[in-house]
């Protein structure tokens, strides 16, 4: 286990990174909807379980949400399986960036999540 700092805005700009992420999954109800062809979608629930635990691990350690009175600055313990999420998806999120208008936000979050890869 390592520890990183992340400020205000790293941590803010995360949050939204996995809310973006989580706005792009399909619902699992419609995965598993058959399809006119009677297929359903195994490898989009599959994929949807293997992110959410992922998705937790990282919103446990920057923590769920911003309270008012939070320090600027708050010390992240990262474990190696948190770690290569991030590099992942500060990866995932780099190629993105040719795809849309990047801000300060995407910036930040970009930041975090390689800070966190970096720690362990």
């Amino acid at each position: 286990m390592a520890t990183v700092p992340l400020d205000r805005e790293q941590r803010e700009a995360i949050r939204s990174e996995l809310r973006v992420a989580a706005s792009r999954s399909k619902d699992i109800r419609q995965c598993l909807e058959p399809d006119r062809d009677g297929h359903t979608d195994r490898a989009s629930v599959v994929r949807k379980f293997t992110e959410l635990p992922q998705w937790v691990a990282m919103l446990d350690a920057i923590g769920w949400h911003e309270p008012l009175d939070a320090p600027n600055a708050v010390v992240v313990t990262v474990d190696s399986a948190l770690a290569t999420w991030a590099r992942g998806a500060a990866a995932e999120l780099e190629r993105a960036f040719a795809e849309f208008y990047v801000t300060d936000q995407d910036l930040d979050a970009l930041a975090g999540l390689r800070l966190i890869a970096k720690a362990a």
